[in-house]
């Protein structure tokens, strides 16, 4: 990753001290619940047959990577493992990662899949 060190909002307001799959889950359905119900609740990208969900959470190297399904979006959400880094990525930053089944690009650290 090439990108300037600054903070990411939605990011840097997460508890990300988890150590176990079932508290990244928690952590980051709470975050995108919050998001829906002050934000997003009204708006015509919700698809209200969808519901916010954390999926398939695992540590790829030292970091967390796993799937965040929103009734707006669906990404693969590649996160720092150390709760103290979150690599400083600028929002709208895009790098490349070789993961197990191909190369995404990933922005900030959302990789879109729709």
């Amino acid at each position: 990753m090439q990108c300037d060190k600054t903070g990411f909002l939605s990011v840097s307001r997460l508890n990300m001290d988890w150590q176990t799959q079932e508290q990244i889950h928690h952590a980051l359905e709470q975050a995108f619940n919050a998001v829906l119900h002050q934000h997003m609740r009204d708006s015509a990208l919700v698809n209200k047959q969808l519901s916010v969900k954390a999926l398939g959470f695992t540590r790829f190297k030292q970091d967390w990577l796993g799937i965040m399904l929103t009734p707006w979006f669906m990404n693969i959400l590649h996160l720092p493992g150390n709760p103290n880094d979150i690599s400083g990525l600028t929002p709208g930053c895009q790098y490349h990662q070789q993961l197990p089944f191909g190369e995404f690009e990933f922005t900030f650290r959302f990789c879109f899949l729709f």
